[in-house]
């Protein structure tokens, strides 16, 4: 018996289930061009607040709700990025890792490290 590959939904893609959901296109309709089974799309309109919350907080391209340790330096340089970004201001991974670091000793986080790995992970999961 083979088993069935699980195919885990990004907020962003749960967030158009939604969408389609309240446009009138039916559950089973959307299982079947997802290639979900009804019941995932059942579990994404039971947890419509959950999910729009998430990603209302910037949560764009995971797979699973899990917090960053440094979940107050991700909102600080996220707020900081769209206010430059409203400036027109182009931002280099070099200048994100500065303010990252000057947003970690504002906040008095001793065990935060700004490398490339961490840059690359929030310009992913955040921007």
């Amino acid at each position: 018996m083979s088993q069935k590959k699980r195919n885990l939904l990004t907020l962003k893609q749960k967030h158009k289930i939604l969408c389609r959901l309240d446009g009138g296109v039916k559950p089973v309709d959307l299982a079947k061009e997802l290639k979900v089974n009804r019941s995932v799309i059942s579990n994404v309109k039971k947890d419509k607040e959950k999910f729009l919350n998430a990603l209302c907080d910037y949560f764009n391209s995971i797979k699973k709700l899990r917090k960053s340790p440094f979940e107050i330096i991700d909102l600080k340089l996220f707020e900081w990025f769209k206010a430059q970004k409203q400036n027109n201001v182009i931002i280099s991974s070099y200048v994100l890792s500065e303010k990252a670091d000057q947003i970690a000793k504002e906040e008095k986080v001793n065990n935060f490290r700004c490398n490339s790995s961490w840059i690359e992970r929030f310009k992913i999961v955040i921007l």
